[in-house]
């Protein structure tokens, strides 16, 4: 080969052999001239490793085939570069049956500028993380054309598919301080997303969003919204000077896609504002008119104010409305005392079910302390809870706590309750459960006059538990379709 005064290389033929990989090379690379180069690399094996990144970010290649075709005047080159990867691999994902390709029709070789498209495709992507993975299902491919600048990347469009998720982007990035300004929007398959939000969310959920990031890594989301068929949310976020500020509002026109009971709309507004580690938060919920297994639920109003500080969290919440025209009022408070958190005052009223106590919460949340039953009449509280439900409750809720495991004992008494098909009367229990979050044990008494169930009638139930180690010991009778029965184990 040769060097030209005009600063192109000239290759004849050029060959790489080795254990692993060989390689082939030939023509000419003139930035200021003509160009026509063409260079082909192989692995002779599977494929060639090749390690990138640093210790703490380690970058895994497997290079299978790379392929550089350069051709035409150096500032109106055709480009096309193609490349394929077995897997890449990064500490967060692992990218399988790699296929790249890049074409430009008029590259500035000298200032490696001009316009560009590419295409990725993948195989699979194993991903770390339950909430995005199932949208990265399949194969995947991504699209981009634009044109790449001294500084600049402008992105006229770009794409990012799947089996689940139809993706779209524009806008430009900036290579000299890190700033981005793009648009986005997606098309989703809800059946993808958590489990927590599908109930509401119709079969797929649409959403677009204007990011910006600026040279100073100030992160803004503004003209943010999602909508999935009842449900839909509007608002804008940022993270700016390690202050977050966000206001998020939205509604849900058909609030039966929570309980087939329950037909009305609700709509809610979510703010933040603060320091990154402990913004000011609040949250409200509001419905005119809700109807709930025949009862009507009116001016309902949930509101929650607090401090997002993980090591002193405060909150005031708040519910209020009436039901069949009986008032509601609802309240508690979350506070921190010395280190240690409490739930102050909490009091529910409707009409004339009680509920009250006060708990403190350990360093994970778990409850300790009493609460106080009075509910002659549950159900306007089952229509709050969007079910339907007759009967009355009295008693009490005791949590506590054994060594490490947690316990709760139950004193509670009804005269009548029921819920669809099943039904009990004049009930007694008396039980604790040890360990009930992790491998519960319940001891104690439960007393019950009859328990129906569709065409079941089970009468005179008197059982008696008693905790054996890890077990849960049973002895008692009952009278099922009015055939006596004793049983013990």
């Amino acid at each position: 080969g040769s060097f030209s005064s005009a600063g192109g290389v000239a290759i004849d033929h050029a060959t790489l052999a080795g254990d692993k990989i060989s390689a082939k090379a030939a023509g000419t690379i003139n930035p200021n001239g003509a160009s026509d180069f063409a260079l082909d690399l192989a692995s002779t094996g599977p494929s060639l490793p090749l390690a990138l990144g640093s210790t703490e970010s380690p970058i895994n290649l497997e290079l299978q085939a790379l392929s550089v075709e350069v051709a035409g005047q150096g500032m109106q080159s055709t480009l096309n570069i193609s490349a394929t990867l077995p897997s890449v691999a990064t500490n967060l994902a692992k990218a399988e049956g790699i296929a790249l390709a890049l074409h430009s029709d008029a590259f500035d070789l000298k200032g490696r500028t001009g316009p560009i498209s590419g295409t990725v495709t993948a195989n699979r992507i194993g991903l770390d993380n339950p909430t995005i993975a199932p949208l990265l299902a399949g194969k995947i491919t991504a699209k981009v054309a634009g044109d790449l600048a001294t500084d600049t990347i402008v992105i006229d469009s770009g794409s990012v598919t799947s089996e689940v998720l139809d993706s779209g982007f524009n806008g430009r990035v900036s290579l000299a301080d890190g700033a981005i300004d793009l648009n986005l929007r997606a098309v989703a398959a809800s059946a993808a997303l958590p489990a927590a939000v599908r109930g509401v969310l119709a079969e797929r959920t649409q959403l677009s969003a204007a990011l910006k990031r600026d040279a100073n890594g100030n992160v803004t989301a503004n003209a943010i919204r999602l909508v999935s068929g009842a449900f839909s949310a509007d608002g804008q976020a940022s993270l700016a000077d390690n202050k977050v500020s966000a206001d998020v509002k939205g509604a849900l026109a058909d609030i039966s896609l929570l309980s087939g009971e329950a037909k009305g709309a609700i709509t809610f507004a979510l703010k933040a504002q603060g320091a990154g580690t402990a913004p000011d938060l609040s949250l409200t919920v509001d419905s005119d008119r809700l109807s709930v297994a025949a009862r009507e639920v009116t001016g309902l109003k949930l509101t929650a104010t607090g401090k997002g500080d993980i090591a002193s969290p405060a909150a005031d919440i708040s519910l209020t409305g009436s039901v069949n025209d009986e008032p509601l009022d609802f309240r508690a408070s979350l506070v921190t005392r010395q280190g240690k958190r409490f739930i102050d005052g909490l009091s529910l009223s409707l009409g004339d079910n009680k509920v009250s106590g006060d708990l403190a919460l350990d360093d994970s949340f778990l409850p300790f302390g009493t609460v106080a039953l009075d509910l002659p009449d549950i159900s306007p509280l089952a229509a709050l809870a969007l079910e339907k439900a007759n009967g009355d409750v009295r008693g009490t809720i005791a949590f506590s706590k054994t060594g490490n495991a947690p316990d709760v004992a139950i004193k509670a008494t009804t005269d009548s309750i029921s819920r669809g098909d099943l039904s009990a009367k004049t009930v007694t229990i008396d039980a604790l459960i040890a360990n009930y979050l992790a491998a519960p044990v319940i001891s104690g008494k439960i007393r019950a006059d009859s328990v129906t169930s569709g065409g079941t009638v089970i009468r005179g139930i008197d059982v008696d538990l008693k905790r054996d180690g890890d077990w849960t010991g049973f002895s008692g009778g009952a009278t099922v379709a009015g055939i006596p029965a004793t049983a013990e184990g």
